[in-house]
């Protein structure tokens, strides 16, 4: 039902330009024009690719398509009747013609689908191992544990450091010198990916997107971050997993990490990510 909600104004509508004799026929010829329409420009090519750019190719056709029916159906054509007829078929076909143009040169395959837009992190638990590269190259590897919401842990394996997160704070822990820094974590990326029911539209920024052969990648600004700008996110394209992220701090230095031997859904204790280290 909750899908069905949306269409009732427009039913009732297209109801109500049925049963008025002025407008019975364009009502009855305009719905069944623009069902098939979209039907075969827009929700089937969606459903096919799960890119909603297409719904850009269908409207302005529909715009178009609404002038010329009325041409045809009218019956005392005025001058004010055909400036708004021709208004219609003309700038319904110029943005028509240039959704094409843009489909012609491959551009729609640019959009990130819409499943991944969300991204499978309903997933609420997650390991695997990490590589990292920082802004100056140096390689650091070692294994992650996600716990959502917001709870990470990151283990080197060649150094004596462990990293956790929670809601608020991002602790280094110096497991040699039993030190530990912590941090604000304001509004950074990895809050945010790790967050409950993520909408990357609605936390990021999008500045572009594209689909490579084995996977989908996205540049995104960071909305509300402290400590981070952008972010580019690698996701495979068979699983929609998040093997990859990039992340530019305000001077633009980059740090990579990348995710292998990905396990979902397994159990994950919540102890792992307690800090309380002591000098024994």
């Amino acid at each position: 039902m909750k899908y069905f909600k949306p269409f009732i104004p427009f039913i009732a509508c297209w109801i109500l330009l049925f049963n008025s004799n002025n407008f019975q026929s364009i009502a009855l010829i305009n719905g069944i024009g623009q069902l098939v329409l979209f039907l075969f420009v827009v929700c089937i090519p969606i459903w096919k690719t799960g890119r909603m750019s297409y719904v850009d190719i269908g409207w302005p056709w529909g715009v178009a398509l609404i002038g010329l029916i009325t041409y045809c159906q009218i019956n005392a054509m005025t001058l004010s009747k055909t400036l708004v007829i021709t208004a219609y078929i003309l700038i319904g076909s110029r943005m028509g013609l240039g959704a094409l143009k843009m489909w012609s040169m491959g551009l729609l395959k640019k959009e990130f689908p819409s499943v991944t837009i969300y991204h499978d992190l309903i997933i609420k638990k997650e390991n695997g191992e990490f590589s990292q590269i920082d802004s100056d190259g140096n390689l650091e590897t070692g294994k992650f544990y996600f716990l959502k919401p917001y709870q990470s842990k990151f283990v080197y394996t060649n150094k004596d450091e462990d990293i956790v997160t929670n809601e608020t704070l991002l602790r280094i822990i110096d497991k040699k010198g039993f030190q530990i820094d912590s941090y604000a974590i304001g509004g950074n990326a990895l809050k945010k990916l790790l967050s409950n029911n993520l909408d990357i539209e609605k936390e990021f920024t999008i500045d572009y997107a594209i689909e490579n052969e084995f996977n989908y990648e996205i540049q995104a600004g960071i909305k509300n971050a402290s400590t981070s700008s952008r972010v580019i996110l690698t996701f495979n394209k068979d699983t929609i997993e998040l093997e990859k992220w990039e992340i530019f701090d305000e001077l633009d230095n980059k740090t990579v990490l990348e995710f292998t031997k990905i396990k979902k859904n397994i159990f994950i204790s919540q102890n792992l990510f307690v800090v309380r280290y002591t000098n024994n």
